[in-house]
């Protein structure tokens, strides 16, 4: 089994549209290996041969917390083999987050996508405490953007070090790093795996690894019961990353860790 914890897509008549702005806000610096929509993902998992992928959605504006959410809840009940997230925004009142959060705890979604890039917020600043709060409160997962964004060099909105004050003040809070922990400053993540419920996934970290990254192999084969296998589709191609996971020198038991069983754990699916 195959699960990808980290894709991407669109509604249909906004796809086209959000796929060129996202290439013109990274200088033109990535390429898509689908057309960001649904129908566009299943036809890349089903040449990958990957059995679930989790669609992570981010409200860029607090209108945008709604529509996303009544769209995961209404696609989760049409594909059966995607899992929806949902988004809130750093802006919106800790009442309506807590009913954001009491709603999408009984729609049966486990977990929301935060980008403080893209969402124009520190991790470690107060503004967002309530929603880590909540985030405890309903045990629903946080999967965030972590380390330098192509969109944003100058920002440090996403750092380790940033992350390392959030867990220090929020034992109990549930959070799944993108691009293990960081892209580029993997030197700096192991501490934050000296804490509970911290999950790494593997977006845009395999091309290093198999390049012989010697931090990224440290921590990738010291702490396997922690990783997740994401590709950040549209921007990797899944049937790539699906191949660079499996040539790398993780044993097969740590490569079904992180193919599918330690999402499952995290979940609980």
């Amino acid at each position: 089994m195959i699960i990808d914890a980290h894709v991407h897509t669109f509604p249909e008549e906004i796809a086209e549209t959000a796929i060129k702005k996202l290439i013109e806000n990274s200088g033109n610096n990535v390429k898509p290996y689908t057309d960001g929509t649904l129908s566009g993902l299943l036809k890349s998992m089903e040449i990958a041969g990957i059995d679930v992928s989790v669609n992570l959605p981010i409200a860029t504006k607090p209108a945008q917390t709604e529509s996303i959410i009544d769209y995961s809840v209404k696609s989760s009940k049409k594909y059966k083999n995607i899992i929806f997230f949902a988004s809130v925004h750093p802006l919106n009142q800790p009442s309506y987050i807590d009913e954001v959060f009491k709603k999408i705890k009984g729609e049966g979604i486990k977990g929301i996508k935060l980008h403080p890039q893209y969402q124009n917020f520190p991790v470690d600043s107060e503004e967002v405490f309530h929603i880590y709060e909540k985030s405890i409160d309903y045990d629903i997962v946080i999967h965030f953007h972590s380390g330098f964004d192509i969109g944003f060099p100058l920002s440090d909105y996403a750092s380790a070090t940033r992350f390392k004050n959030v867990l220090e003040k929020f034992k109990g809070l549930k959070i799944i790093l993108a691009h293990g922990g960081g892209y580029k400053e993997w030197e700096k993540v192991e501490p934050l795996l000296l804490y509970d419920n911290v999950y790494l996934d593997t977006s845009f970290t395999l091309d290093s690894l198999l390049e012989g990254d010697k931090t990224l192999f440290k921590l990738y084969e010291k702490y396997t019961d922690r990783l997740i296998f994401g590709t950040d589709s549209p921007w990797q191609d899944q049937k790539e990353d699906v191949e660079k996971l499996n040539k790398t020198f993780l044993s097969d038991s740590k490569k079904e860790l992180i193919f599918y069983k330690n999402y499952k754990k995290l979940l609980i699916i």
